[in-house]
């Protein structure tokens, strides 16, 4: 452990299952979260992620609204777009954002061989930057390419039931 708690930093992935009942994940998502956070444990994210949890967050609530009402009315956006709101604040609440500049950009196009996807390697530069102990997600393809220890959240919470 490099610090005096875990810190966990925690990919796009992971906070949308944590917000969606019905999404695979959402059950060891939630708990991993929770858990971390009674534990004390430091959470993070890349602040590359904030835009991606937005719009997923809006485009989840409006297919839910369509199935329910078929038709999403004006007020209905509205308050969808209030609700993601308040999910990417609870996130920013409970979890800090870690710094971003032009060395990160840098370090993800050197990673390219690696691993082509750049936001992959722009998260993998935010969990070097901030000394993370444990990048915390549900993608198969930074699971399986890991320069940076690297575990999915059911993983992360057995690792926080041996604390």
């Amino acid at each position: 452990m490099n610090h005096d708690v875990p810190y966990y930093l925690v990919d796009t992935n992971v906070w949308i299952s944590s917000f969606f009942p019905e999404r695979d994940g959402h059950d060891d998502s939630l708990a991993f979260i929770n858990a971390a956070l009674q534990k004390d444990c430091r959470l993070l994210h890349s602040p590359t992620i904030i835009n991606d949890a937005f719009y997923i967050s809006c485009a989840e609530l409006k297919r839910m609204v369509r199935s329910e009402k078929r038709v999403l009315t004006q007020a209905d956006a509205l308050s969808v777009q209030q609700t993601a709101w308040g999910l990417v604040n609870e996130m920013n609440e409970v979890s800090t954002a870690v710094g971003l500049d032009g060395s990160d950009i840098w370090k993800a196009n050197r990673w390219r061989s690696v691993n082509p996807d750049f936001e992959d390697n722009l998260i993998r530069a935010a969990t070097e930057r901030a000394n993370a102990d444990l990048l915390v997600t549900w993608d198969k393809q930074l699971l399986a390419k890991a320069f940076v220890p690297t575990v999915t959240p059911t993983d992360a919470l057995k690792d926080l039931g041996a604390m």
